[in-house]
């Protein structure tokens, strides 16, 4: 739903077709989404970057986390 809203958000995002967001892995510690949208040819790039930083922070804004890999290292 969060990443949903921010594309539906963006102006120039495509209304038709449809923006998706859907499982695209299960990884060792994350489940890994597909979000993907429409939208013309020449605002690709202003999209994509718009998108990568919107949806970071309407993700923090929700409380929702991105994992990273973390090791954890024992002492004998």
């Amino acid at each position: 739903v969060v990443l949903m809203k921010v594309m539906q958000d963006h102006l120039l995002v495509l209304k038709n077709p449809g923006a998706y967001v859907g499982v695209n892995a299960h990884g060792g510690s994350s489940v890994d989404l597909a979000v993907r949208c429409y939208c013309r040819m020449l605002d690709y790039w202003t999209v994509y970057f718009a998108l990568m930083e919107s949806d970071k922070n309407a993700l923090a804004a929700a409380g929702i986390e991105i994992p990273f890999p973390q090791q954890v290292n024992h002492q004998a």
